[in-house]
This record gives C-alpha cells, sequence and structure tokens, in this order.
C-alpha cells in the first residue's frame, strides 16, 4: 500500500507540472471551475473516508459489543434464575442471592447502553452516507462547471483530466493504506498487565471472533496468598500484622503482611454449604481465608505461581 501511494504521489507531481504552465493562458474564470472541482474531490474523499470507518469499524465495534453485552446479560439472568430456588432452600445466602441479581441488573444495563450505541452507530452512518451523496453531487457540479469552462480549451482539459485522475488515485492509495493501517492495528493485541501466559485456547493462523478469550495471563509481581487458618487461631490476628511464606515447591520463604480477614468461614462462603443430614451436632474447627499480600517481588525473583501449596505465619506479637 505504501508502494502504490508512493508511485502515484510521483506520476500525481508530475502530471501536475504541465498543468500549471499551460493553464497561464487560461481566463480567472477557468481557475475558478478547476478550484471548485479540486475541492469537491477532496471533500469527496473525506466523505467517503468517513463513511467506510463509520460503516466498517464503528458500526462493527458496536454490534461485536452488543452481541457480547447480550450473552453477558443472559448468562447473568440464568444465574439468577437458578439462584433463587437455592436461596429459598437456605442452600445459599440472600447476600450470595442479592450479588448474582445485581450483576444480572449491571449486565441488562450494559446491554442497554450498547444497543443505545448500536442505534448511535447507525445514525452516524446514515448521516455519512448522506453526506457521501451529497459530495458526490458537488464533484458532479463541480464537473459540469469545468467542463463547460474548458469547451474550447482541448488541450488544457485534457491535462487536467489527466493530472485530476492521478491525485483521485493518490487520495484512493492513501485510503487503501489507511485502511490496511487499521487493519494491521487490530492484529495486534497487548496485554493489559505484565505475566506469564497460560491456559492458551488459540493457535497460530487461527481465526478469532469479538470478545473471544484468547489466553490468561498471570502477574507474578503482584500477588498474594489466601491461607486458611483455624478460627482458634485468629484471636490476635488483625489486619496490618507482618507475615511470613514458605513455599514448598523452592523452599524459600517469602515476607508480606494480613491484607484482610474474611468475613465467614470457606465452607459458608462455598456455593452449596454442608448441611447436616442426620440432627447430630458435631463441633467441627471452621476455617477463615486471611489473605495475605506478599511485599514487591522483582521479575526475576517472581517464582510463585496460582495454585502453589505454601506454609503461612503470621507474627501476631
Amino acid at each position: 500500500a505504501k508502494a502504490a501511494l508512493a508511485l502515484a504521489e510521483s506520476e500525481a507531481r508530475s502530471a501536475g507540472v504541465d498543468v500549471p504552465r499551460t493553464r497561464e493562458n487560461v481566463a480567472s474564470g477557468n481557475s475558478s471551475a478547476d478550484a471548485q472541482f479540486m475541492g469537491a474531490r477532496a471533500d469527496l474523499a473525506g466523505a467517503q473516508a468517513t463513511y467506510e470507518q463509520a460503516q466498517t469499524a464503528d458500526l462493527a465495534w458496536a454490534q461485536a459489543n452488543v452481541e457480547k453485552s447480550r450473552a453477558n446479560a443472559e448468562l447473568a439472568k440464568a444465574d439468577l434464575a437458578r439462584y433463587l430456588p437455592l436461596m429459598a432452600k437456605g442452600e445459599i445466602s440472600k447476600q450470595q442471592y442479592d450479588a448474582a441479581k445485581a450483576n444480572a441488573d449491571a449486565t441488562a444495563s450494559a446491554l442497554k447502553a450498547d444497543q443505545e450505541k448500536l442505534a448511535q452507530a447507525q445514525r452516524n452512518v446514515d448521516v455519512a452516507k448522506a453526506q457521501l451523496d451529497a459530495a458526490k453531487a458537488r464533484v458532479e457540479q463541480a464537473r459540469a462547471g469545468v467542463a463547460s469552462a474548458h469547451a474550447d480549451i482541448k488541450q488544457v482539459s485534457m491535462r487536467a483530466a489527466d493530472a485530476q485522475a492521478k491525485l483521485a488515485k493518490v487520495e484512493q492509495a492513501r485510503a487503501a493504506l489507511g485502511a490496511a493501517e487499521l487493519n494491521m492495528s487490530y492484529t495486534e493485541i497487548t496485554a493489559p498487565v505484565d505475566g506469564v501466559a497460560t491456559h492458551k485456547q488459540v493457535e497460530p493462523g487461527q481465526i478469532v471472533q469479538a470478545g473471544q478469550g484468547l489466553l490468561v495471563v498471570d502477574p507474578l509481581e503482584n500477588v498474594w496468598v489466601t491461607a486458611n487458618f483455624k478460627e482458634t487461631q485468629l484471636r490476635n490476628m488483625k489486619a496490618g500484622q507482618k507475615a511470613e511464606v514458605k513455599v514448598d515447591t523452592y523452599g524459600k520463604t517469602f515476607s508480606g503482611r494480613v491484607d484482610s480477614i474474611a468475613g465467614a468461614t470457606g465452607s459458608v462462603l462455598s456455593l452449596l454449604p454442608p448441611e447436616n443430614a442426620t440432627g447430630n451436632y458435631v463441633k467441627v474447627v471452621q476455617r477463615i481465608p486471611v489473605k495475605i499480600v506478599l511485599d514487591p517481588i522483582s521479575s526475576e525473583k517472581a517464582v510463585l505461581r496460582p495454585g502453589m501449596n505454601v506454609d503461612a505465619t503470621v507474627i501476631t506479637n
């Protein structure tokens, strides 16, 4: 595309050299007609580019967002319908049901917003199409003026037409280059965080769709540990206390601090809490999740991976 643009610009410059030289003998009316024609052509190129952008990029992006939001809303709605009988049976807490309902409402609002954006994108396409038609009409009107002004000057008309044709090729080459650069930008996806790529779901050469998951990026420098302490161990534990985490894999110890203590035991937070079917009470020591945030680790020392087993110790005194 760049080579085609350079060739078109070179040909346009070469043709443009002869046109002013011959046009010196043309009256000011001819110059005015030529200027109006060139302006109309430039307006047409701009209108064409705006219409293509609105139709091929903005509208397609809005449609993809609507499809993605619709899928999220349907999934959240299905989850909410599944949670309602579970809450009625006491198998999940009302807090979990409220969270599912809030998610369903949020995804429904997001779908509505994306639908409004899609409607606006379609309106933008319609406006751009109207502007494109008007620009085409102005080009035809300007062309008629040029033909009338140059009726008796065939040589100027021929050279001007040749120059305009080459200028049109330049605009076409620029538009093609812009489209190629835009398409090229779509082929590069940048991860929002630094980390290690895991759970790759695509292969080289595979065609993907908007919203499709490609892989999972695990950040390795900002990590934390979820330690399940016995309830009897939390008497003197609080947020902000220093902690040490020993990793079984490497035998290394990392320092950190207690970030937060969960508000309920792990069994209560599970989707389906255990039931006592026999009616007999057996006291079992429960475990409560404690989030330990590790001190910053340099990239070359970031050896922790999600799912590793560790021994956590909180310094309470």
